[in-house]
């Protein structure tokens, strides 16, 4: 197989995935006008960690999904000119934490198949370092680290009451978990905090929807429900989420922030709000 005829009919920007089921493998081919936006470093994560996925999952289409998750994520990315960043991946393939602390002392993984469907209790260690935190930034950073280390434990206060019931009903994978942190690892974002409840959008990409949080007894937790209540995401369209009215606590606590889009759409005005080039070919 030569490179050079990948994506000959558009300008040699093409990629090829060849799949050896029977023998799990998996070999990438990039065309030579591509090889910029997908180097070494990232074809080869995509080769050696995230497609075991699609071959080790008891459902094989999630990680052949979340592949080209992370694919599209990367050209809609280098669509807005923005450069390769190897962070997420380095923070993804580290086994170190994100940040040091009571309960850190072993991967909350460890002994685990990493590979097929998470979902585990949380020992008492992962119980106290995943639990509410005491500010919105601490409490989005617990959530990086029970990503990169977490087995979907739900059985700990970072997340609502709500979240959890929630995120029982989700087949997790550690791919899928990987997609979700190579678009928010590394990026800048702002926290607004009004009583009881924070709003945190991200000033830096344009891709990933604001998170909600809500201040319990406790302390700060994840309010992913709210999330999902209050946004709704978009692929092959110049704009990659929106948010709506949703007539929760959320929705009005921060109803001020958002710039109306029309039909009921909004994002936050300071937010990254960049469109995406779309090119459609008729």
């Amino acid at each position: 197989m030569r490179t050079l005829g990948v994506g000959k009919e558009t300008d040699r920007r093409g990629l090829l995935f060849v799949y050896d089921v029977s023998a799990k493998r998996l070999r990438i081919e990039v065309g030579p006008n591509l090889e910029g936006v997908f180097p070494d470093g990232f074809v080869g994560y995509l080769m050696r960690e995230h497609t075991a996925s699609f071959f080790n999952s008891p459902d094989p289409e999630l990680g052949l999904r979340t592949t080209m998750f992370m694919v599209q994520y990367r050209l809609r990315s280098a669509s807005l000119g923005l450069a390769y960043d190897p962070r997420p991946i380095s923070f993804i393939t580290d086994s170190v934490r994100l940040a040091a602390g009571g309960g850190a002392s072993a991967r909350a993984g460890a002994g685990v198949d990493s590979h097929g469907f998470i979902g585990r209790h949380a020992t008492v260690e992962e119980r106290a370092y995943f639990s509410a935190q005491p500010t919105p930034e601490d409490a989005f950073h617990r959530w990086l680290e029970w990503l990169h280390d977490g087995q979907k434990q739900l059985d700990v206060e970072l997340f609502t009451q709500d979240t959890r019931t929630y995120l029982r009903t989700l087949a997790m994978t550690r791919a899928y978990n990987d997609y979700m942190l190579l678009t928010q690892y590394g990026q800048s974002y702002r926290i607004v905090e009004r009583g009881p409840r924070a709003l945190l959008y991200f000033t830096s990409s344009p891709f990933v929807s604001p998170w909600y949080l809500r201040k319990t007894p406790g302390g700060w937790q994840m309010d992913i429900v709210a999330a999902v209540m209050n946004s709704r995401e978009y692929n092959g369209w110049e704009w990659t989420y929106f948010i709506i009215k949703s007539d929760d606590d959320f929705s009005y606590a921060f109803a001020d922030l958002m710039d109306d889009y029309g039909n009921g759409l909004f994002r936050v005005r300071d937010g990254d709000n960049r469109q995406i080039s779309i090119h459609f070919k008729r």
